[in-house]
């Protein structure tokens, strides 16, 4: 029947992939994807690797990553294949703000909206982690 061809299918799947992925990711569930992606085809090894945007897209040009989730500002760099997973607005006021570092997508897209719009933003605080900014 259908059940023992997929079965018989999803058996033949094996190889390994290597995902990088930014921390700010951590909440669209990934990890939890992948474990799932693994326990449904244990012949596949997964790689996860966390790291910022820059870098992220540095492995992925140097063949070390297969694919990324991550942040971008500004065009798709030159070698790199996107899609858009979400899109959000960035709304900074004249107050001292909170952030993600240097070399992620979201702090480049605030350093180029606040240097559009004539300021540099007061960051008084910046962390990786999306759960210690919170």
């Amino acid at each position: 029947g259908a059940g023992l061809v997929v079965d018989e299918l999803t058996g033949l799947l094996r190889g390994r992939v290597a995902v990088g992925m930014v921390t700010s990711c951590a909440p669209l569930g990934l990890p939890d994807l992948l474990a799932d992606f693994h326990e449904d085809h244990p012949g596949v090894e997964i790689n996860l690797v966390e790291d910022n945007s820059d870098r992220l897209i540095a492995a992925l040009r140097a063949g070390r990553l297969d694919t990324a989730v991550l942040g971008l500002a500004g065009p798709t760099p030159p070698g790199i294949e996107t899609e858009t997973v979400t899109d959000e607005p960035i709304v900074a006021r004249d107050r001292a703000l909170i952030s993600l570092p240097r070399g992620t997508g979201l702090r480049t897209c605030l350093d180029e909206a606040c240097a559009a719009a004539g300021f540099a933003p007061r960051i008084a605080f910046e962390a990786g982690d999306p759960n210690v900014l919170a």
